[in-house]
Order: C-alpha cells, then sequence, then structure tokens
C-alpha cells in the first residue's frame, strides 16, 4: 500500500511538472563567426565549433540569438552542430542572412522547433539622428537591430500559441569622446540612438500587451548612460524594460558576477580578433517587458535565473582560464563576451487566442484597408506588424500553395518590400501598396479574393466599392488586371469598367487608376459576407510582366435611391450596372462583357436598336422604394 501511495505521488509531480514549460534564452556575441583564415590553434572554426557544441550542451538553451554572425554557411555550421549534439532537440534557424554592421557581422535567431514556430522578421529602422559638430554630417546609431516574432506553444496547451517578439541588438562599442574628429559624436550617445531606435520601434509597433525580450551587446559602462536609461527608466516611454541584475560598476570585484568581457586578457589570443583585458565589463544584457514581468500574458520570468554564464571563480581583470569553470578552455576559444542566459515560464492559459477575423464593415467605414501597416510580410492568422489575417485574404495561381486561415510567410506571400522592378514572382510591399508581380507561375492566371463581413446590424442593400489601382508598364507584354465582386464567393460578377489592361510597350511608367463603382441589390444580410476578387493573366506579347497594385480599398453603404417612374436608356454602350424604375425604356447596346440588370415595377421596353453583346438580366417584380 505504501509502495502504491508512493506511486501516486510521483505521478501527481509527474502531471503538474508536465503544466508548466520553462524555455531558456541566450544571447552570445560570437566573435565575427566564422574566420576560416584562422589556423591558429583553438582558433579554427573546426575548434571553435567543437567548443560551441560542449558549451550549448551544457546550457541546454531553447533559444540562442548571436552578434557578429557573418555569414550564411557559418550560421548553417552553428546549426548543424546544434542539431548533431546530445541535445536532443531540434533547432532552426531564422531565414534573413545576418547583415555585415561595420565588418563585425550581424543578428540571427535560433530556435527549439518543438516549442517555438517562426512567424517573421523585421530590421527596426535606425531613424534617431543628430548632427555632428561638424554642423553637416548626420548620425545615426552604428547598427541595426532585428526583431523577431515566434509563436510558442506549451505542449501542455497545444492549442493554444503565445506570441513573443525577441529583439537583438549590437550598439556602438568604446567609450571614447571622439572630440577631436568633427564628423563623430560621442560614443555613449551613439548608443543612445540605438536605444532610441528600439523603444521608438516597441512603443509604436508593438502593442501594449505584446511580449518583448530584448537582448545583445550593448556595450553599456554602467546605469547612469542615456541608452541604459531609455531601456528601463526613461519619462518618454510608456513600455518600459526590466533588467533583474540591476546596477553594477565596471572594473570592480563586488560586480564580477554581472561581468561579460573579456574572457581573455590577451588581445587576439586564438586569433579572430577579440578584446582583451579580462573580466571587468558588463556589456551583454537580457531585458524584459512588463508584460514578462508580470507574467499576464503567457510569458513570465523565472526569477534567478538571469546570469553571465561561465564566469564562475573569475576575478576582475583575469581571463577564463583563471576560473573554475569546466568549460572554461572552450569559452576562452569560442567567445568574445561570455553568454548571458535566462529561463522563462510559458503558460498558455492565461492567454487569450487572438485569432484574426475578416474585414468588417459597421456602416460608416469608407476605407476599409489602406496597408499603412503592411510591409510584405505575409499572411497569418495572428498577424504581426507587416503582415496581413489569413482569414481576410486568399490566393490562387502562384507556385507557393496558399492556406487560408493559416500561416503563410517566407515564401510567395512574403517578399518584403519593394519599388518595382522586381524580377521574383510573389507579392510585395510597395510603399505601402499591395504588389504583384507576375511570373509565368505566379498570378497569371492567378488571383486575390479579399473577404468582408456585414457588421452593420442590417441587410446591405447597396454599396460603393472603390480601390486605387496602380500598374508599373516595365515590360513589352500586356497583362489583364481583372476585378470581380461576389455576395457570397461562389458566383462572381466580372465588372469591367473597375478593371485595366497594361499597355503592350514598355513604358516604364507607373500609370494610377482611381475605381469605384456603385453595386444595387446586393441583399447582404447581417453578419454575412461578400468578396471581392482581383484577377491577373496574360494578354499578348513576351518575356516578363507588368507589375500590379492596389490601395486605398474602401466599402461605403448607400441608401438605395428611389425609384423613377420612367427611365429612358439610349446609351451606346451601356454602362454596366443595376437600372430600376417602375417602367424602364432602352433602344441601347449592352457591349461585349458588359454586364446590366433592368429591374422595373411594371414594364421593360426593348426598342428597336437595342442589341445586346455581353450580358442582360431583367427583373420585373418591383423595385427598391
Amino acid at each position: 500500500m505504501k509502495i502504491i501511495n508512493l506511486l501516486v505521488i510521483m505521478m501527481t509531480i509527474a502531471i503538474y511538472g508536465m503544466a508548466q514549460t520553462n524555455f531558456k534564452v541566450v544571447t552570445y556575441n560570437t566573435l565575427r563567426f566564422p574566420d576560416n583564415n584562422d589556423t591558429t590553434p583553438g582558433g579554427t572554426t573546426a575548434d571553435r565549433l567543437a567548443a560551441f557544441q560542449d558549451i550549448m550542451e551544457d546550457i541546454n538553451p531553447d533559444v540562442i540569438i548571436f552578434q557578429e554572425l557573418v555569414t550564411v554557411g557559418g550560421a548553417n555550421d552553428l546549426l548543424n552542430t546544434l542539431n548533431a549534439s546530445n541535445l536532443s532537440k531540434t533547432f532552426a534557424r531564422t531565414p534573413q542572412a545576418p547583415a555585415n554592421n561595420s565588418g563585425t557581422g550581424g543578428n540571427m535567431l535560433f530556435y527549439n522547433t518543438a516549442l517555438f514556430s517562426f512567424i517573421n522578421e523585421n530590421t527596426i529602422p535606425r531613424i534617431n539622428t543628430v548632427i555632428a559638430p561638424d554642423g553637416v554630417t548626420v548620425v545615426k546609431s552604428t547598427r541595426s537591430a532585428n526583431i523577431y516574432r515566434l509563436n510558442a506553444s506549451s505542449p501542455a496547451n497545444p492549442g493554444t500559441i503565445v506570441p513573443i517578439y525577441f529583439i537583438s541588438a549590437h550598439l556602438q562599442s568604446s567609450n571614447g569622446s571622439n572630440s577631436s574628429d568633427p564628423k563623430k559624436i560621442p560614443d555613449e550617445e551613439r548608443r543612445g540612438l540605438g536605444a532610441k531606435d528600439i523603444m521608438d520601434y516597441i512603443q509604436t509597433s508593438l502593442g501594449s500587451t505584446d511580449n518583448v525580450i530584448l537582448v545583445g551587446d550593448m556595450n553599456f559602462y554602467d546605469e547612469t548612460e542615456i541608452g541604459y536609461e531609455d531601456f528601463t527608466i526613461s519619462a518618454d516611454y510608456t513600455e518600459l524594460l526590466n533588467d533583474p541584475l540591476g546596477a553594477w560598476q565596471r572594473d570592480n570585484q563586488s560586480s564580477v558576477s554581472k561581468f561579460t568581457q573579456s574572457p581573455r586578457v590577451v588581445n587576439n589570443a586564438v586569433g579572430n580578433g577579440g578584446a582583451g583585458g579580462g573580466l571587468c565589463d558588463r556589456f551583454d544584457f537580457i531585458f524584459y517587458n512588463d508584460d514578462i514581468a508580470t507574467g499576464n500574458n503567457g510569458v513570465g520570468y523565472v526569477s534567478g535565473t538571469m546570469q553571465a554564464y561561465g564566469t564562475m571563480g573569475v576575478h576582475v581583470n583575469q581571463s577564463a582560464l583563471s576560473g573554475t569553470h569546466p568549460l572554461k578552455q572552450q569559452l576562452y576559444n569560442f567567445t568574445d563576451h561570455y553568454p548571458v542566459i535566462a529561463e522563462f515560464t510559458l503558460d498558455p492559459s492565461v492567454v487569450t487566442n487572438t485569432d484574426c477575423t475578416p474585414y468588417k464593415i459597421d456602416g460608416t467605414n469608407t476605407i476599409i484597408e489602406d496597408f499603412s501597416t503592411f510591409a510584405g510580410q505575409g499572411f497569418t492568422n495572428d498577424p504581426a506588424p507587416g503582415q496581413l489575417c489569413s482569414k481576410s485574404w486568399n490566393f490562387d495561381g502562384f507556385s507557393d500553395t496558399y492556406i487560408y486561415g493559416d500561416v503563410n510567410i517566407g515564401n510567395d506571400y512574403a517578399r518584403g518590400g519593394t519599388n518595382g522592378g522586381s524580377s521574383q514572382g510573389g507579392i510585395y510591399d510597395n510603399n505601402r501598396k499591395l504588389w504583384i508581380q507576375p511570373t509565368g507561375s505566379d498570378f497569371t492566371g492567378g488571383s486575390m479574393t479579399m473577404k468582408i463581413c456585414n457588421d452593420t446590424g442590417n441587410t446591405i442593400d447597396s454599396m460603393r466599392v472603390s480601390f486605387d489601382m496602380y500598374i508599373l508598364n516595365d515590360t513589352d507584354r500586356s497583362n489583364s488586371f481583372d476585378f470581380y465582386y461576389s455576395p457570397d464567393s461562389l458566383s462572381f460578377t466580372y465588372l469591367p469598367a473597375m478593371s485595366e489592361i497594361s499597355l503592350g510597350t514598355s513604358t516604364s511608367a507607373m500609370s494610377f487608376f482611381p475605381k469605384s463603382i456603385a453595386l444595387y441589390n446586393v441583399n447582404i444580410a447581417h453578419q454575412d459576407c461578400f468578396f471581392l476578387k482581383w484577377v491577373g493573366n496574360d494578354v499578348s506579347g513576351n518575356g516578363a510582366r507588368d507589375e500590379f497594385g492596389i490601395d486605398n480599398i474602401g466599402v461605403e453603404v448607400l441608401q438605395a435611391p428611389p425609384c423613377p417612374a420612367l427611365l429612358i436608356i439610349n446609351n451606346a454602350p451601356i454602362t454596366n450596372g443595376i437600372y430600376e424604375a417602375n417602367n424602364i425604356t432602352s433602344s441601347g447596346t449592352i457591349p461585349i462583357g458588359g454586364t446590366v440588370e433592368f429591374k422595373g415595377a411594371d414594364c421593360i421596353l426593348l426598342d428597336n436598336g437595342f442589341t445586346v453583346e455581353g450580358d442582360l438580366n431583367v427583373t420585373v417584380d418591383g423595385c427598391n422604394q
């Protein structure tokens, strides 16, 4: 009986342990990895990869964020080393190549695929500037930071996702005044510009309840630096960050447990560059925002877990080899700065699923979508800045399959930004317009469809649909960009007046076509949805294809006009639309491709001279009064 009770207790512990999922984050300056020209023992690429494997197997991370990663090839070497290790985890990396920031390499994130899925990444723009003492030179932060959106999913709650934004930064190094160079500003001030870029982005581009973890090589010399204060206490920002390790004093034994630079006393000790001086500065940080501090949005910091890894027994100004850590030689060989690690807990039970919904019109809308936040980053069911909702849009006729209501990134549907002239087929952002570059396998015989639902509380009888169409006529092939409307997604009506055909001879010019049409008798019941579709195809010519974009899509509910007693139509051609009156008489012409509806209460008279080459619908059962 005692054995049974013991088993029950053990099973209870196991069950409760499964409900909590912790993940470990590491930030690591790799010291310009790789340097395949280095032949110094301990500093070769092969030696450093072996050291990296030992360090990672000891840390057992789930998210690794690098600075000073030089090449995609080096990133793949690190990734392959992780996946061949004894960690029993599968890692993937973010796809964007590391930027060559001032010759030092750039940022990249690796993640445990059992816990995380990659959504998108963006480069945070360097928008803050100052004028150098020469009065002319505009100075920005030294390097761009990168932001990565991951969705976390706990094995205990696999159906609920927790969005997390990770930011990696490498701010200006050194602590000089640069007063002898009128084109430069002090290093601390330049670090401050980088910090402001990051905080401005968090403040303006992320939501007030988003989970944010900022890491990197910040090069702060103490907690009074303007950049550190912008992160943690500035009155300029409402979304501030937390640093649980707090204040420090450089070159002081009392703060040595927080220091990360340097593992070597001698400069360039094993090649690859690398500063000497021993352990004397706290340059590397993991910050997190208040949502993580409180754990109110599915992620919480595990108290007491943040630390500089591998500094055990190392005194101020001494190398890693003077310490007692079992991997001190590996840290000496691989590391420019000691890594910083922290654990976080994942609790999706407190997260409300923010699955996106189609566009809604409430009776006051005139602009439904102006693409002001779109950055060509794809279509997902929980869109981040730069993305659109995959339940609002559907696509067909591209070489990559579009999954409605799911994640569509990193392919034809997320080509990023362009100013036109792209050769790769797919969907882009062109100065905040949804932009399509057709190719033989993309949007040639393809379509995109926008879903809009009636949230007015009443049936929509009539409405005006408008949008701005752009065509970049940069090829000698002619393409059609046709528009259709449907009240049910099953039967679509072609509207020639809302469509265009590009010229067959290149002018390299951008043409602008404002489009607007009133639709009557659409009869969209409350909470039902209707659909707008744009279709692309070849018309004539050879070679590459003209590009197409849309912007400022609007829908406005209209009140149906009263029916006149008599309506006489003698147009050649008769413009597409619905014509209503108690009595209608016409001798006009409906051209090929035209669609016209006559709706009368009493009589419709088609006189001599009336011809039909397109579509004619006739209804004699009363019109809207």
